[in-house]
């Protein structure tokens, strides 16, 4: 009996189509460059503009990018927290609740992860934020949990909601939340195969773990620096595949 290899997914990336602070193009470049990732999904919020344009541009440039795969997907912001929306190539209204939104992704033969479900810090400091659908993990038919979430602030979010979804029994994934490219990769969701249909069948079968851990905090540090030198949001891509990408000039500043 063969046993599949385990890849390497980021299930929950940002990039300035929301508020991360890195193109599409960029993101592909750096993945691909310097990081083992065999399958990310780019999830703004509430837009899939930014992971279509990713995956115009992975699929432009095969040669370049050919090991890479790119999952179009969403942020929903759902009435009662963020839901992950993947394999979707439509937007999903805000402020359903979370069991319409799971609907309105199934609906388009899409996968539901309930993100980040016990994050209370932004909550606990007055400020708009990470939300999560907490105990509707168990009630709600959920594809996934996003267990690991590298945000530092859900060290101890992140242990609860493991905890809940041994009971829960939803497909348990791991995902960045990255808005900034150092933390690219900084927990994923490992799964058995190497490709974007191996990944989907594993969170339906429940098939996937999460890995990785929560990015250093010091890391701001470096995000401050490049905040005041004006390097962000990054930007640069190949300037042999600049000159050959039409959709590089319009984009937003």
């Amino acid at each position: 009996m063969t046993t599949q290899p385990l890849s390497k997914a980021d299930l929950h990336i940002h990039t300035f189509f929301s508020d991360g602070l890195m193109s599409p193009e960029t993101l592909i470049e750096y993945v691909v460059e310097k990081t083992d990732l065999r399958v990310i999904a780019i999830t703004d919020h509430d837009t899939v503009a930014g992971s279509l344009v990713a995956q115009a541009y992975w699929r432009r440039f095969p040669q370049d990018f050919g090991r890479l795969e790119v999952i179009a997907g969403a942020e929903v912001t759902s009435a009662d927290g963020d839901i992950l929306a993947l394999f979707i190539e439509d937007d999903i209204p805000p402020g359903l609740s979370a069991a319409e939104t799971v609907e309105r992704i199934h609906a388009q033969g899409g996968l539901a992860i309930a993100a980040h479900p016990y994050a209370f810090m932004f909550g606990l400091l007055g400020l708009d934020g990470m939300k999560g659908v907490g105990d509707q993990i168990r009630t709600v038919g959920f594809d996934g949990v996003e267990v690991r979430n590298a945000t530092p602030s859900e060290f101890f979010s992140n242990r609860r909601t493991g905890w809940v979804n041994r009971k829960a029994r939803r497909a348990a994934t791991g995902g960045s939340d990255t808005h900034y490219l150092p933390t690219v990769g900084s927990t994923y969701t490992l799964f058995p195969g190497t490709t974007a249909q191996d990944l989907r069948h594993a969170i339906e079968t429940c098939q996937t773990r999460a890995g990785g851990r929560e990015y250093s905090p010091f890391l701001i540090q470096a995000l401050l620096r490049d905040l005041f030198s004006r390097r962000l949001p990054y930007r640069h891509i190949n300037a042999g595949r600049a000159a050959d990408w039409p959709l590089w000039a319009d984009r937003p500043a």
